[in-house]
């Protein structure tokens, strides 16, 4: 069985765009131009993704991406959001509401079929900031190097600075007496 995709977005042409790529791409895909019909294909069978614009005819994606969020059963699909380059401003709200991508308008194909695929992206509790573990620190010494050339024991004067190579002292030019 092929996954699932819910397209939603009021302009045909975007949404016969990405169907076509993504049925090219082996996904199985769903076309709504509102909410409202997109919540009807929701309830008849579980996405795998949700590619959804935020300026919809019939409400807002945000509040649509919100009212996903509080739902036990669409909590954990993944929505990637498409929206013009003017609200981009708005990219970290996106993410803070539950968005795994954000892709501006517009979009390049290519982009959204790669980001389609399940090794890209992950649900939204994945791909909360997680701190790396600290390393283990050793206290052991460093291992011993067996050098070519031998080490300087520190008996020997420190290289001349290179003024007084010349003759000159190790003052500023701009020192005066």
């Amino acid at each position: 069985m092929r996954p699932r995709i819910l397209i939603v977005d009021d302009s045909l042409t975007v949404r016969m765009d990405l169907g076509e790529a993504l049925q090219s791409a082996g996904f199985d895909t769903v076309l709504c131009a509102d909410i409202r019909s997109a919540r009807e294909a929701l309830a008849d069978e579980r996405a795998a993704l949700v590619v959804l614009d935020i300026l919809l005819s019939d409400g807002s994606g945000l509040d649509f991406l919100k009212a996903l969020r509080r739902s036990p059963t669409t909590a954990q699909v993944p929505v990637l959001l498409l929206s013009t380059r003017e609200e981009v401003k708005n990219r970290v709200q996106m993410m803070d509401v539950g968005a795994v991508v954000f892709i501006g308008k517009p979009y390049d194909l290519a982009e959204v079929v790669t980001q389609a695929h399940p090794p890209r992206r992950q649900a939204p509790a994945a791909r909360r900031w997680k701190p790396e573990p600290e390393p283990q620190r050793s206290h052991r010494a460093p291992p011993r190097c067996e050098c070519a050339f031998p080490l300087s024991t520190g008996s020997e004067s420190p290289a001349p600075h290179p003024s007084q190579s010349l003759g000159q002292t190790a003052r500023s030019p701009h020192w005066r007496s």
